[in-house]
């Protein structure tokens, strides 16, 4: 028993004594130590380097300035687009050889001096203000005041005038044509007068007649202008004014078309697999032709 004891103290003392591999040991995990710190200062260089080139990217243009940038194709692919104006066939119109009716103005919830003060200003002339403060040619209605000037003082209003008054003739809908003008790109006018097919003196007219507001052109005074007109040329003027902008659009195929997302975009309702094989074929169409939705 006593003979155990001492084997298993033995042992123990042994066990708590440093053995002959400590030393390999111990180096190496200095060199696993060593090892770890150079590699987390690796990291650290390669991360505020990553850092470095993202912030300089941020402060520089993504796209070079002669270079263009590419986008991914929309789901519809490429629409061309082409306007048309869209007019009026002859069978809408009727002959009327009546006379239009006067001019009359609707000034709406205005009192009287409030009313002089619109027509005593001086954007407008003497002889003007004389005509448009005659007290004949007002009339009080329910709604305000209603005036009918002269012809003769409606074509000859200023632009600053013409726009000052039919801004607050425009602020009420019984003023159909100032509520509602006929209006055209300030860059089209003169292509648009052109094709009216009207009398020279009556263009004339209408340019004067005619105001601009932030690249538009407003016309209004269309009984001033009919007035003027034969009964032929009223319909050509009806025609000219009753036009529609309308958009031609046709889908674009290439052959770098994604067909698939196209027919699935274009052939909902269960016109895909129709749609499929014709956009398939398009796109190997050289060139790159163009379809329409008929």
């Amino acid at each position: 028993m006593f003979k155990e004891e001492k084997t298993m103290r033995e042992r123990r003392n042994k066990s708590a004594q440093p053995t002959t591999t400590d030393g390999p040991l111990r180096t190496r995990r200095v060199w696993r130590d060593g090892v770890f710190f150079i590699l987390g200062i690796g990291i650290a260089l390669l991360a505020g380097s990553i850092l470095w080139q993202r912030s300089s990217r941020a402060h520089r243009p993504s796209t070079p300035p002669n270079q263009a940038r590419t986008q991914p194709e929309p789901p519809w692919g490429q629409i061309e687009c082409t306007t048309i104006y869209l007019k009026r066939p002859d069978f809408t119109f009727t002959r009327n050889e009546k006379s239009p009716p006067p001019t009359q103005w609707l000034f709406e919830d205005c009192t009287a001096s409030n009313l002089l003060k619109l027509f005593i200003a001086p954007d407008l002339t003497p002889e003007q203000t004389r005509s448009l403060t005659n007290r004949a040619c007002w009339t009080k209605v329910r709604q305000g005041w209603q005036v009918s000037p002269p012809a003769e003082t409606v074509i000859n209003l200023s632009t600053p005038a013409r726009l000052r008054l039919y801004e607050e003739l425009r602020k009420s809908p019984q003023n159909t044509t100032h509520y509602h003008p006929f209006q055209i790109r300030a860059d089209r006018f003169d292509e648009w007068l052109a094709d009216t097919d009207l009398p020279t003196e009556t263009k004339d007219l209408i340019r004067k007649l005619s105001y601009h507001r932030e690249g538009t052109v407003f016309l209004s005074d269309f009984e001033v202008i009919e007035a003027r007109l034969s009964t032929e040329e009223r319909k050509l003027f009806a025609k000219a004014i009753s036009q529609t902008p309308a958009l031609l659009m046709k889908l674009r195929v290439t052959p770098d078309s994604d067909v698939a997302a196209l027919a699935r975009y274009w052939g909902r309702g269960g016109r895909m697999k129709a749609m499929q094989p014709l956009l398939d074929s398009l796109a190997h169409v050289p060139g790159g032709p163009s379809i329409s939705g008929s």
